[in-house]
């Protein structure tokens, strides 16, 4: 099957590179995969989608056909269970450039983080939910794993033990992708829309409120390689897209304010002037 789709989706702008892998469930439900239990349900665990044999194979496998494994893990459990893999598979498979990847990453261990940078591992996050959300943190993370919810989603962690982030939507359940609220909220780990959410605003970024983890801030600069150099890397696109050099496709926008001088509580109001594909204008406000 692999191989089937590998040849009909070979194009300059759409190729299959990698298979979608889910090693846990989420949080809500309890479903996702813990190191240690739930803390308002000492019996449960979280579910493992594989055993760590089965999942070592298919990541194997598929890299073995030069495609990436993209795993879904929310769960540190789950995280660790899909490192293994990918160690596994590193020792295994004879050369190839597999590039693997762990998305939504909810709680990694501390002790986890320096093997996304010694395996190659991309760390693939949603900056959008880098906040403590209203009516739903409280109540259902916090509730579900206690004081384990206020180290959610590390991203200033990771990065500083050697790990590549690369940014995304995990559309549709981030109902309104657009970037700039995920820059917005990476930047300052707090809310990003609250008017429509039907609550206030806030006016500092330290708002105490909202704000998840003010350590694991990125800059502004950090963000957009998120979003560009770095996710381009992740699909295998770094010689083609990602930044402005000489020689790449000239994929760029224009916007109407500058996020590297603004007041970071601002970014999200950021529109797009003009978008360009290959150098060709393709959308102009």
């Amino acid at each position: 099957m692999l191989a089937e789709l590998q040849e009909r989706y070979n194009g300059e702008l759409l190729a299959l590179t990698s298979a979608k892998l889910f090693a846990d469930g989420v949080l809500d439900n309890k479903s996702a995969l813990l190191l240690e239990p739930y803390t308002d349900d000492p019996e449960n665990s979280g579910v493992s989608v594989w055993t760590q044999d089965a999942m070592n194979a298919a990541v194997a496998a598929v890299n073995a056909r030069g495609v990436q494994a993209h795993t879904h893990a929310i769960g540190d459990g789950a995280v660790r269970m899909a490192l293994d893999a990918a160690q596994y598979a590193a020792d295994n498979v004879q050369g190839g450039d597999c590039r693997n990847t762990i998305t939504h990453l909810q709680l990694v261990s501390e002790e986890d983080m320096p093997r996304f940078g010694e395996l190659d591992v991309t760390a693939i996050e949603q900056p959008y939910w880098f906040l403590k959300e209203d009516s739903f943190w409280a109540e259902v993370e916090y509730a579900a794993i206690g004081e384990r919810a206020e180290d959610e989603y590390p991203a200033r962690a990771l990065l500083d033990q050697g790990a590549r982030l690369a940014f995304s939507s995990d559309y549709p359940v981030t109902e309104v992708p657009n970037p700039f609220l995920a820059v917005e909220a990476g930047v300052t780990r707090n809310l990003t829309e609250g008017r429509e959410n039907g609550i206030r605003d806030i006016t500092d970024m330290d708002d105490p409120a909202y704000l998840l983890g003010a350590e694991e801030r990125l800059t502004v600069q950090e963000m957009i390689r998120g979003f560009t150099a770095d996710a381009a890397y992740s699909i295998f696109a770094e010689d083609v897209t990602g930044t402005l050099e000489v020689g790449k496709s000239a994929d760029m926008i224009v916007i109407d304010q500058d996020l590297l001088t603004i007041d970071p509580i601002d970014i999200s109001d950021t529109g797009v002037v003009r978008t360009y594909l290959k150098g060709q204008l393709v959308y102009s406000n």
